[in-house]
């Protein structure tokens, strides 16, 4: 996922509330890696479940989330 560097730790702040919010629906934490800075900042997701059918249903929402955080900065 690229990220702008506009108020990239407010930024962080709020994914990592979000990565929390997920937590118990995935059964673990979502984590996130800065992977590379350039003209953007790339961050890599990480999310871990036994459960398949959480994934299925709780991954594309957490992503919306996600999204929305970085165009509203």
């Amino acid at each position: 996922m690229h990220v702008p560097h506009n108020q990239f730790r407010i930024q962080v702040a709020e994914i990592e509330e979000i990565c929390q919010k997920y937590k118990d629906l995935f059964g673990m934490e979502p984590s996130f890696h800065i992977i590379d800075f350039g003209n953007q900042i790339i961050v890599n997701f990480r999310i871990l479940t036994l459960s398949e059918s959480s994934l299925l249903l709780y991954q594309s929402k957490m992503l919306e989330e996600l999204y929305k955080i970085i165009l509203k900065h």
